[in-house]
């Protein structure tokens, strides 16, 4: 993840991130959190190439002091999908945050 951040030139300046196998937790000490979803023994006997999917969360405002994990993304493919995810929540995330400062 760090090296497609780097390739595609994404800041992640004030964000702290979180890998968790644990679905659901709620007590992350980071402000964006990549849950990693379990495999069905079912779906690992049909197909043992299956790769996991992952949930992206995030604490409101970016701040694991507030309690307030909220999902931004279910059930994403890692290599694929996941940096580009962040990038979004972090773009859609500091909007309101960028609005309430200039007041």
């Amino acid at each position: 993840m760090v090296q497609s951040f780097d390739q595609k030139d994404i800041s992640t300046y004030g964000l702290t991130f979180g890998i968790s196998n644990e679905v659901g937790k709620q007590t992350h000490m980071s402000s964006v959190v990549i849950e990693r979803n379990p495999i069905s023994k079912a779906v690992e006997q049909i197909n043992p190439n299956t790769r996991p999917t992952y949930n992206i969360r995030h604490f409101k405002s970016f701040d694991p002091n507030t309690q307030s994990l909220q999902t931004f993304a279910q059930d994403i493919d890692q290599r694929v999908e996941t940096p580009d995810m962040v990038y979004h929540l972090r773009r859609i995330e500091l909007s309101p945050l960028k609005t309430n400062t200039r007041a």
